[in-house]
């Protein structure tokens, strides 16, 4: 891998699992539809980018899903998967994906499910009086 040391010693920190990935991909990896993994030619420059180290100095995104959220991993070997958006990272904000980054790769990458509306999207209107 071809990092410049200061982001070779974050991406050292990762669970060995996600290493193991990144040596076997040099290009990123879409393992569904939505959720693409960083390959090793990206990485450095996708982190630069969304400005990780300076905002969440703990972690490090290894993908996306296709628009709204960048997937994180923990710089102390943690396999959880978090997610929060770009555009207003904060480690308080951060909601996880899956307790496990090997598993979460095998399963396809699922995404969590959004919760359902409390509020009906449709609704009877009656009228009692005539306008």
């Amino acid at each position: 891998m071809s990092f410049t040391p200061e982001f070779g010693l974050r991406v050292a920190d990762l669970c060995p699992a996600y290493v193991q990935f990144l040596e076997e991909h040099e290009t990123e990896v879409f393992p569904s539809d939505v959720v693409m993994l960083y390959g090793q030619d990206c990485l450095e420059e996708c982190n630069a980018t969304h400005e990780v180290e300076e905002y969440l100095p703990d972690y490090v995104s290894i993908g996306n899903d296709s628009g709204d959220y960048e997937f994180l991993l923990r710089r102390d070997g943690s396999e959880v998967v978090v997610r929060e958006d770009p555009g207003c990272f904060s480690a308080p904000s951060l909601e996880m994906v899956h307790p496990s980054f090997p598993k979460w790769l095998a399963d396809g990458c699922p995404l969590p499910k959004e919760p359902e509306c409390p509020i009906p999207l449709q609704g009877g209107i009656w009228l009692l009086n005539a306008p």
